[in-house]
């Protein structure tokens, strides 16, 4: 493997691990904090965002990748616009608030930022591999 493209596997393991953090925020909220964490899900996300920034920057620096053209960006976010109505008119999206427990009112992930961690009973209850 030649340095470029180590650098260019690291822009790869860069994305997996942001969309990673995405999934733990969407699956337990964007406030949640793991255990044995200081960060939030969401500073995590944009954490791991920094460190793909960080690699991108040092593989355009070797003109591995070129730069990013604004426009581009502009036009992506103008799509993603136009499939957010577009979901939203099928039902499968629906207008962007914050989720809240009905019985409280407290945001669904308030009371997630410790975390849980498992019993020994349910640690054992749980198939192995798991």
């Amino acid at each position: 493997m030649t340095e470029n493209e180590h650098l260019l596997e690291i822009v790869a393991e860069e994305c997996v691990e942001v969309a990673q953090r995405i999934s733990k925020a969407l699956r337990f909220g964007t406030s949640e904090i793991q255990p044995n964490q200081p960060y939030t899900n969401a500073e995590r996300v944009m954490h791991e965002y920094a460190d793909l920034i960080a690699i991108v920057e040092m593989c355009q620096g070797r003109s591995l990748l070129p730069d990013v053209e604004r426009w581009r960006i502009e036009e992506k976010k103008a799509k993603i616009d136009r499939f957010l109505q577009y979901a939203r008119q099928c039902g499968t999206v629906t207008e962007a608030v914050q989720a809240t427990n009905a019985a409280n009112r407290a945001p669904l992930d308030q009371g997630c930022s410790q975390g849980i961690s498992l019993t020994a009973a349910q640690t054992a209850e749980r198939p192995s591999g798991v």
